[in-house]
């Protein structure tokens, strides 16, 4: 009863918008009764269809057809498209005009450019309702319902100002009709993780769809934190990343829900999805035909072709994906007719390629850094010749670790490493997350906390690593104001922090020795602005920074050797005011 009054509510939606969804969904439902032999058929009508529309349509394609000697009449079976030219993005960026289909009412969506440059790609209002289609597909076969309450997770990165009031006004539709709540992310700190858990639990959705990045990090938030939430809803849907194992367990442990892998992207709408049996995802076979060719940088990957069945206002005619993955044959127990992509191994540009041939896959990065308790998440790019891999740490993440990775991953990739500790992950402009980012993003060397023959160690983070002078901890040692690196900060507040024993913050500074000393403060003219006797025991100093000013703090006379286990470091505290932050 109640999918029935949904049914009629999207029925009428649909209507006032003008739109056919309902109906491109029963004949798709319809094609899951076929024989996948039937699925073939049916499949080279619809690519003959569109390879002929798209000769007589589309420039690039009369133009590349005539040059090649290819006849879309003379097709018999679907391997005969093979001898057309595979399609880029690139390629279409180059002809962008030879692509337009004057005879529809193009209806644009773009890529997210985390590849490259971002790509526009058109559809015509036929070929969108059945994308539409394809999703209210996916639901079911996740086991959700036309109008159960539903959560979309994406990151807010849409400038209200450029949105019309008419896009806005669908979207509210769009959210009402599906009984869909969009959660938008600007940032991902603890106060955002806790209103999102705590959305979740008054919500109660059905399923919940998003990054898989999204979702491991609230899931791993709330495992720290002690906090349930264990049940509070059936199904997560993985959608825009690359979804890895150790994200699908975490995730199914933490929410007890159970997960399914989507696979898509703008220029086709959903690729594959999983089925109950989550053993590979089928492929949407009925309107799109899937290739799979060796990846010449990858010798034992297989990269991803697709070619729409539906889309007449911009047909993609064998075009490169840069997704791996390899095609499964046979019929799945679950009944569909399908065929699935199994081995996903996310895409090209998960990998990293050296100058003398040499491939690394992020998923080794992955499992070495598996090993170590406290790294939350990493990132890695090769940008000069020199492997630059970010990590954000967890707490109480000693720079003694930090060496052991470093050597560790030496051991195995044999190549020079330089670490940086971050606070947070570089998403690209759509807000995907990416194990490789791009050589583009400029990161700041905040401070090098340690240079060795495997690479150096620099600091970019709030939660910092910290180096012990004894029963003394600070975040950076230095013998004089000349070695103090440029841009070094720790505090995060308006008032200065100074974390002494245990990693515990205060606004105390403690003298390790018995004798007098004084601590000199320096602005960034290296002018002395204050200064304050200290005595054996605690001596509480509140110290207020300046936005953007550099400070920094010495103890006179030096600290005994005999006191600090060995460093030769004086003790040195560097602040940056970071405000609002």
């Amino acid at each position: 009863m109640f999918e029935c009054i949904h049914k009629i509510i999207f029925y009428m939606a649909e209507k006032l918008e003008h739109r056919n969804i309902s109906a491109s969904y029963k004949a798709l439902y319809k094609n899951e009764t076929l024989s996948q032999n039937e699925i073939k058929q049916l499949q080279l009508k619809k690519i003959k269809k569109i390879l002929i529309y798209a000769y007589n349509n589309i420039p690039y394609y009369h133009n590349l057809f005539d040059s090649i000697g290819f006849i879309p009449e003379m097709v018999q079976k679907l391997s005969d498209i093979e001898t057309i030219p595979y399609l880029t993005k690139d390629i279409i960026k180059e002809n962008e005009k030879l692509f337009v289909n004057k005879a529809f009412v193009n209806i644009p969506r773009k890529t997210g450019g985390s590849t490259g440059s971002k790509l526009t790609v058109y559809y015509n209002q036929k070929s969108l309702d059945i994308t539409a289609a394809i999703h209210r597909r996916c639901m079911r076969w996740c086991g959700k319902f036309l109008g159960e309450k539903e959560i979309h997770f994406s990151s807010n990165t849409t400038d209200e100002k450029i949105v019309s009031l008419k896009d806005k006004y669908k979207e509210q539709m769009k959210c009402i009709v599906m009984n869909r709540k969009n959660i938008l992310l600007d940032i991902f700190d603890t106060d955002s993780v806790q209103d999102i858990l705590t959305k979740i639990k008054l919500i109660k959705p059905v399923l919940i769809q998003g990054f898989p990045s999204i979702a491991y990090n609230l899931a791993d938030f709330a495992e720290k934190n002690s906090i349930s939430m264990f049940g509070t809803f059936k199904f997560y849907e993985s959608t825009g990343e690359t979804l890895y194992d150790f994200q699908r367990k975490k995730i199914e442990n933490i929410f007890g829900c159970e997960v399914y892998n989507r696979y898509g992207n703008a220029e086709f709408g959903v690729i594959a999805h999983e089925c109950k049996e989550h053993n590979g995802l089928h492929i949407m076979e009925d309107i799109i035909y899937l290739e799979t060719i060796p990846n010449q940088m990858l010798k034992s990957e297989n990269e991803i072709i697709v070619t729409t069945l539906t889309n007449y206002a911009m047909p993609l005619i064998r075009y490169k994906t840069g997704d791996l993955g390899s095609i499964c044959d046979g019929k799945c127990s679950c009944g569909l007719p399908f065929r699935k992509i199994i081995n996903m191994s996310g895409r090209i540009h998960d990998f990293l390629q050296f100058s003398d041939g040499r491939v690394i896959s992020t998923s080794l990065i992955l499992d070495i850094l598996d090993k170590y308790n406290g790294v939350n998440n990493f990132q890695v790019r090769l940008k000069n010749g020199t492997i630059e891999l970010f990590i954000v740490p967890g707490e109480k993440f000693t720079l003694d670790k930090v060496k052991e990775i470093q050597k560790d991953l030496y051991r195995v990739i044999s190549h020079n490493i330089d670490l940086y500790l971050i606070d947070r992950l570089y998403l690209t402009p759509m807000g995907k997350y990416r194990y490789i980012i791009s050589n583009n993003i400029k990161v700041k060397k905040i401070s090098c906390l340690d240079s060795n023959k495997y690479g150096n160690i620099y600091n970019h983070s709030d939660k910092n690593i910290f180096i012990k002078l004894n029963n003394m901890i600070c975040l950076e040692g230095f013998n004089d104001l000349e070695n103090v690196p440029e841009g070094f900060f720790i505090c995060s507040k308006a008032n200065a922090k100074v974390y002494f024993q245990d990693n515990n913050p205060c606004v105390e500074i403690l003298s390790s020795t018995n004798s007098q000393q004084t601590l000199y403060i320096y602005t960034n003219q290296n002018v002395i602005r204050q200064k304050v006797i200290l005595i054996h025991g605690w001596n509480k100093y509140n110290l207020h920074v300046d936005k953007n000013e550099f400070i920094t703090m010495k103890i006179d006379p030096p600290i005994p050797d005999d006191e600090k286990n060995g460093d030769k470091r004086e003790l040195g505290v560097g602040f940056r005011e970071i405000l609002n932050k």
